[in-house]
């Protein structure tokens, strides 16, 4: 008998030839993945063409605006016909439009639009169930500001300057026909996770600045801190399909045992390499004169259904800590 992966793969390659495609002012769409059998929480690619037809567009819809352009996919699930939808990965960046983002539309040539990463695992941490999915791609596009950009073929500078060609730009929502996707179940996994057991910490002194006066104010020493690559430990950690591993931490400033600064802080996806992080002058003074100082590393690592990106903030997801733990350093007072 056929493998399951394997009849899902050749009913794939006739999807486009058995169903009816939704067609908008000549753009009709057809959606496929990198992969037809994939484990719960999996990152997919898929790839959006849009194929146009002069013969059923209107006389002057010749342009695609790909900037303006969004797609979404829905999921369901042929044996309970339950939906899902899901949105390409956001890494938070702004974009910006591109000179071949204008795309003139013709029948002997499909547009083929980036690739969409979908995580099957939602931001809320809503898992896409094991089953067998018809995977629909909705594509939507206003048409955008009417603009294009321009390239300076000798020095290679780019300018956006309004379109003033004679034909206009698509717009409309489109559906594109389906395909099949087989989720398989997956159970939660040990990840092995580097992480810091000692901090390197030097000194070092701000250069002084001359006040408008011509005074030069000397400044006192400051502290510099890293965590050490020659210092470390795995440790084992128990992760949901699909979530992304992080690593929340704070540095504490201790003298006599009581907080003086609990900054820096951050969250980070990689491991903790911060290189040299300075500490502020005022906090490095009061740590270096005292005779009993010390510095804390606060670290956590979690799993969140909030994938990294720009300005990530991963609480905003099924947050859960695995694991935390401290890295001491003593400044002084005391051994090291």
């Amino acid at each position: 008998m056929m493998g399951t992966a394997l009849l899902i793969a050749l009913f794939n390659s006739f999807l486009p030839a058995l169903a009816s495609q939704a067609q908008v002012d000549g753009i009709s769409a057809m959606v496929s993945a990198d992969r037809a059998t994939v484990e719960m929480g999996a990152l997919v690619k898929f790839q959006v063409e849009l194929a146009f037809d002069s013969s059923m567009a209107k006389p002057k819809t010749r342009i695609l605006n790909r900037y303006s352009g969004r797609c979404q996919l829905t999921f369901v699930d042929e044996e309970t016909g339950r939906s899902f939808e899901r949105q390409p990965y956001d890494t938070g960046m702004l974009g910006t439009q591109w000179a071949d983002d204008l795309v003139l539309l013709t029948n002997d040539k499909r547009v083929v639009l980036d690739t969409l990463a979908v995580h099957f695992l939602s931001e809320e941490g809503e898992q896409l169930p094991s089953g067998t999915y018809s995977v629909r791609a909705l594509y939507v596009n206003d048409g955008g500001e009417k603009m294009e950009v321009k390239v300076d073929p000798v020095t290679g500078n780019t300018r956006r300057q309004p379109y003033n060609g004679p034909w206009e730009f698509w717009s409309g929502r489109v559906e594109s026909a389906p395909y099949a996707i087989k989720v398989l179940p997956a159970a939660p996994a040990v990840v092995d996770v580097v992480i810091p057991t000692a901090l390197a910490v030097d000194t070092t002194t701000i250069k002084a600045i001359p006040t408008p006066e011509g005074w030069i104010v000397p400044r006192p020493m400051q502290i510099a801190w890293r965590c050490s690559p020659d210092s470390t430990q795995v440790i084992r950690v128990m992760k949901r399909p699909g979530f992304a591993l992080g690593r929340r931490w704070k540095l504490e400033s201790l003298v006599g045992g009581k907080t003086i600064s609990d900054f820096p802080h951050g969250v980070g996806s990689g491991f903790l390499d911060l290189g040299d992080s300075f500490l502020h002058p005022d906090v490095s003074s009061q740590l270096l004169a005292a005779t009993d100082s010390e510095l804390v590393l606060h670290l956590e690592i979690f799993e969140t259904s909030n994938q990294p990106k720009h300005l990530w903030m991963p609480e905003q997801g099924d947050f859960k800590v695995l694991w935390s733990g401290q890295v001491r350093y003593r400044v002084r007072g005391g051994g090291r």
